[in-house]
């Protein structure tokens, strides 16, 4: 498994960070339409799954070549935040909007800031949406091959783009082995934030009884 150790590394911190990133521009840009009290429209947070991701990739390529930057993880990870932020937004568009104010005006009440009733009250009921919304994140980078391929030119190896790879020859258990970690992940992401949501869930019930 050591021949795996490198592209599992890289999987895990590009996923990790580009999800990462992802939910913290979605909590962004949803506190400012809220601010603002006007919702742009869906189509245009999501034009990541909506345009088509060659041309969109390409696009990129060309610029990145363009300006002379190098090919490394952090380009492989701002290629894949267009991806994790859609689908982040896709997942907290609706929990975000439907929160119950009464909570934060009853803070307010006790004189509690705009910033501390965002983070004690709003970030807290978030909590089990924003896990959620992490493992989906997560799990769209990891899948991501074209962005991952162009913008690292094969110099960052992750799960999917090693997985392509040797799928074209003839080592079938090597494939096997790729594809079935590059399901495993996913798999584990969700595991935890099921795990951890569940247990917020059991800290929030036992304090309120």
């Amino acid at each position: 498994m050591v021949f795996m150790q490198k592209p599992l590394l890289n999987s895990l911190n590009i996923g990790f960070l580009s999800s990462l990133l992802g939910v913290v521009m979605t909590l962004v840009a949803l506190e400012l339409q809220h601010q603002n009290k006007r919702y742009l429209p869906d189509y245009l947070w999501l034009l990541a799954i909506l345009l088509p991701q060659l041309s969109m990739v390409y696009g990129w390529q060309v610029a990145h070549t363009d300006v002379g930057a190098e090919y490394n993880s952090a380009w492989v990870v701002l290629s894949h935040l267009p991806f994790t932020f859609a689908y982040s937004y896709l997942v907290l568009r609706g929990p975000f909007q439907s929160l119950d104010k009464y909570y934060e005006l009853v803070a307010a009440s006790f004189g509690y800031s705009y910033w501390q009733r965002y983070w004690k009250i709003r970030f807290m009921l978030l909590r089990p949406a924003l896990l959620s919304a992490l493992a989906i994140a997560f799990s769209v980078s990891v899948a991501q091959y074209i962005p991952t391929l162009m913008l690292g030119a094969g110099r960052v190896a992750t799960i999917t783009t090693e997985a392509v790879a040797i799928a074209s020859g003839n080592e079938q258990n090597i494939t096997a082995v790729y594809m079935l970690v590059q399901a495993l992940l996913p798999f584990v992401a969700f595991f935890i934030a099921s795990m951890l949501a569940q247990r917020l869930r059991g800290s929030f019930d036992a304090a309120h009884q």
